[in-house]
């Protein structure tokens, strides 16, 4: 082997792999999303999700500023970037809508393996337009988040689903 070859075997070694991207668009349309994952989403005018992109991002990312301490990035236009996080018991979502209407959706914590996973429905609230937005939940050993049945609404009226009511989930 020659000393170039050996030099370069050496340094593919040392780097790192990329890291597994899990966060996707199912089949059906439903936003999956997991922790550790910062994710960039387009929507149709039907609400069907498009990624953008998917990068890694560490946990703490998702949890909200101490009062008087960090400040909120304005997201892309048309887009909205969700982070999913752990922190203690609780598992958090959150949303930066860079969209100019405000949406509601349908929510599932995912526990399990990625490629078929456990769903808990639970309750999400509306996102808001051009803002930045945190929903959490007992995490109960969940690592993700599954997002349907998006809606663009015409008005700002905050409300929230229940999922007691919606135990056909997906």
């Amino acid at each position: 082997m020659t000393r170039a070859a050996a030099v370069l075997l050496a340094a593919l070694a040392a780097t790192p792999a990329a890291a597994e991207v899990r966060s996707q668009v199912t089949a059906d349309g439903a936003l999956r999303l997991w922790a550790g994952e910062r994710v960039t989403v387009r929507f149709d005018a039907d609400g069907r999700p498009e990624l953008v992109s998917v990068v890694p991002a560490p946990e703490s990312d998702v949890l909200p500023p101490k009062p008087g301490q960090g400040k909120f990035d304005d997201p892309p236009q048309g887009v909205a970037i969700f982070l999913v996080g752990r922190e203690r018991d609780r598992l958090w979502l959150k949303t930066e809508s860079g969209l100019a209407r405000a949406f509601d959706l349908r929510a599932q914590l995912l526990s399990g393996p990625a490629a078929r996973p456990d769903m808990r429905p639970v309750s999400a609230c509306t996102i808001l337009p051009l803002l930045t937005d945190y929903q959490d939940w007992p995490a109960s050993g969940a690592a993700g988040v599954q997002l349907y049945e998006v809606r663009m609404r015409d008005t700002n009226a905050v409300t929230c689903t229940n999922p007691a009511r919606h135990p056909g989930a997906k």
